[in-house]
């Protein structure tokens, strides 16, 4: 199975609309999606879990995603993010 994992630093301001939408689109992709932010780990199809991440700008995160098109799904949420 592939894997892809990237950390960068947020450089958005990300409020709920936002992570909702990030949810969301992930939604399209088949592979799973984790966030992992200081001691937390979280799935990012889930807003429950991106809202409990409490992310701000500066901090920085790594984006793991396992599965057919996690290269893409990385991208995506990096392109969210980033």
């Amino acid at each position: 199975m592939n894997n892809k994992c990237i950390e960068f630093k947020v450089s958005k301001d990300l409020q709920m609309a936002e992570l909702i939408d990030i949810s969301e689109k992930l939604s399209r992709f088949m592979s799973d999606v984790s966030l992992k932010h200081e001691n937390k780990n979280g799935n990012m199809k889930s807003i429950i879990s991106l809202m409990a991440m409490n992310i701000k700008i500066g901090d920085t995160v790594i984006i793991e995603a396992v599965g057919s098109d996690c290269e893409e799904a990385v991208e995506f949420v990096r392109g969210m993010m980033e």
